[in-house]
């Protein structure tokens, strides 16, 4: 029996030792199966009460990926989401986005499509 246990033992009645041996030793098989850590309470009667369980360990052979240690300003690809290839500067992409979107409402209208706002209302097949 693991040393720790001792105070257990004296808190516990007499008569009531082989109730708690028998909890100590089912806590102690089950800590060794799985590794984790508990914070546990012992009545007089030897009931052994769980009241915190710690973090499954780690596993031995988990991948950790070990980032390079580059400065930013050295590799354009870790200072944004865009590709290091990309040359194109905001205020043209901008500007593009804006042009779709003034030619886009007219051509809409012009064709008989529901203007932004309103929803046309469904239509039934002949």
């Amino acid at each position: 029996m693991d040393p720790a246990y001792r105070p257990f033992f004296a808190h516990v009645w007499a008569f009531c030792w082989p109730w708690l041996w028998w909890n100590l030793v089912r806590l102690t098989a089950w800590r060794k199966r799985t590794g984790r850590r508990v914070f546990v309470t012992v009545d007089k009667y030897g009931n052994v009460v769980i009241r915190y369980i710690g973090d499954a360990p780690t596993p031995d052979n988990a991948y950790t990926y070990t980032p390079p240690r580059v400065p930013r300003w050295q590799s354009p690809a870790l200072a944004s989401d865009l590709p290091c290839g990309l040359d194109v500067p905001s205020a043209f992409v901008w500007t593009s986005l804006y042009i779709l979107w003034t030619l886009y409402g007219p051509v809409r209208d012009q064709f008989g499509h529901a203007p932004i706002g309103q929803v046309s209302p469904a239509r039934a097949p002949p």
